[in-house]
């Protein structure tokens, strides 16, 4: 069974997005998390963190918590762009998944061919179970 985390809140002072353990009541909740790693020619990946920073229909789904685009320096011709999306739950991102906002984009590009940049994509899935906080 997956242990209940503390759910990050927002510090209004600095605005980030950290927990205060010792400071404030903790709000328990499960975490999902999906990672897709998509690996690019080098040259390619800020088209791939703009494409995934843009606002979308996912900001509004239930249960998602946030989006966060990271990019690997470039090595041997290559770069990698990995977004990583927490959840609620694995039953949130499903319902995601399944949503009409979710799969009108994939029909949109149904039938086109996959860009000549992009070299591989991995998707997995995980559910958080231990989270460390900075005291």
């Amino acid at each position: 069974m997956t242990q209940p985390l503390v759910k990050p809140i927002i510090d209004n002072e600095s605005h980030s997005h950290r927990s205060k353990v010792s400071q404030y009541p903790m709000e328990l909740i499960l975490v999902f998390i999906m990672l897709r790693k998509m690996v690019v020619t080098e040259g390619y990946a800020d088209q791939v963190v703009e494409k995934f920073s843009k606002e979308g229909p996912i900001e509004q789904q239930e249960g998602f918590i946030d989006l966060t685009v990271m990019k690997q320096k470039a090595r041997r011709g290559e770069e990698a762009v990995v977004v990583m999306i927490r959840w609620e739950s694995e039953a949130h991102w499903k319902q995601w998944e399944k949503s009409d906002a979710h799969l009108a984009g994939h029909r949109a590009n149904r039938g086109k061919p996959k860009p000549d940049f992009l070299i591989s994509t991995e998707v997995n899935t995980y559910e958080v179970q231990a989270v460390k906080n900075r005291r």
